[in-house]
């Protein structure tokens, strides 16, 4: 019963609707090379769901699930007669049939559960970026970054008409620093635009995996020693959810600091063009340097944010099964 119990949760309905949050706003960049790009990722994320379904739904893999399935069943019935037989125990040999029955159920209702667990995180993630960048395009901080990469206008020359070798040494010298500095901003954008791309993608393949290889989990609910196997994907799964959720709160914040440091005065978006050198415009130079640190650093940390919410879920669901008594916690 407990086995079964722990399942509830898989086939609670999960999809929210975000018809009340209206017409959302957004931010596309011009005809480049990474328009392109987000068509095709795109293309991709639409095509998710009949890859799966078309994988699932094909003669061999059922067939293998199905033999999975009956095997186990027989199995653990057997037992469980063979234990009322000789015991009388008539509540195991019923936890045994109800056990069954809940496994072909989850079994036969496998594709639309994990279509509304993706449909609860896409959903429920464009609902917090709603409230934060106004904008349900799951592709912002992606295309923000990309905007600022390209409009950036550097000036490396500070011109000065003084004769004196120590101004024109200074001179060379904050030339020379802010070469060095715009170096490695360059970079970091460079980085921080593919560590964006990794957490708007790592979540939809983690659940591509989980989810193509998850039918094969469920009737493992039947075998006790085995049941370990259903209860690490299903909380694989939930981090790997959770990741998604989390790191696409991680880069609206980001796309709205930079929005913040950068937004055209009438707040339609990012400068068209950037101007940069060391002397006009060097302190929101540094301002985005550190602000993209942060970023960067943050969406590092996205997998152990999710990790540390499902460990801890996974401690209250082990507290549970072993049947604590309340009144024992406070002696």
């Amino acid at each position: 019963m407990r086995s079964a119990m722990r399942a509830t949760a898989f086939l609670a309905p999960l999809a929210v609707s975000l018809e009340a949050f209206g017409q959302s706003v957004e931010v596309t960049p011009s005809n480049t090379g990474a328009l392109n790009t987000m068509g095709m990722v795109h293309e991709v994320t639409t095509a998710v769901p009949n890859m799966i379904t078309a994988v699932v739904n094909s003669a061999d893999y059922q067939g293998i699930g199905m033999a999975l399935f009956l095997g186990l069943a027989t199995f653990t019935l057997a037992f469980a007669l063979k234990k009322y037989i000789t015991s009388g125990n008539l509540t195991d040999l019923l936890e045994t049939v109800f056990v069954i029955g809940f496994t072909w159920v989850l079994m036969l209702g496998y594709l639309v559960a994990i279509f509304a667990l993706y449909d609860w995180q896409r959903d429920f993630s464009a609902i917090i970026q709603q409230g934060i960048l106004g904008s349900t395009n799951e592709f912002y901080a992606l295309e923000t970054i990309w905007n600022i990469i390209k409009s950036f206008d550097f000036s490396f020359t500070t011109e000065t008409a003084s004769w004196n070798p120590l101004v024109n040494l200074k001179t060379v010298l904050a030339d020379v620093g802010f070469w060095l500095l715009t170096i490695a901003f360059v970079a970091l954008m460079l980085l921080l635009l593919v560590a964006t791309m990794v957490v708007s993608m790592l979540g939809l393949w983690g659940y591509i995996v989980l989810a193509i290889v998850g039918y094969m989990m469920i009737p493992t609910l039947l075998f006790k020693p085995l049941s370990f196997l259903f209860d690490g994907w299903l909380r694989t799964m939930f981090t790997v959810l959770l990741y998604a959720v989390l790191g696409r709160v991680v880069l609206s914040v980001a796309a709205f600091g930079f929005d913040l440091l950068l937004g055209a005065p009438d707040g339609s978006g990012i400068q068209a063009i950037i101007h940069i050198n060391p002397v006009y415009g060097f302190s929101q130079f540094l301002g985005l340097f550190l602000w993209a640190a942060v970023a960067l650093a943050s969406m590092r940390s996205v997998m152990n944010y999710a990790q540390s919410i499902v460990a801890g879920a996974g401690a209250a669901m082990a507290d549970a099964r072993n049947n604590v008594d309340p009144s024992k916690l406070f002696r």
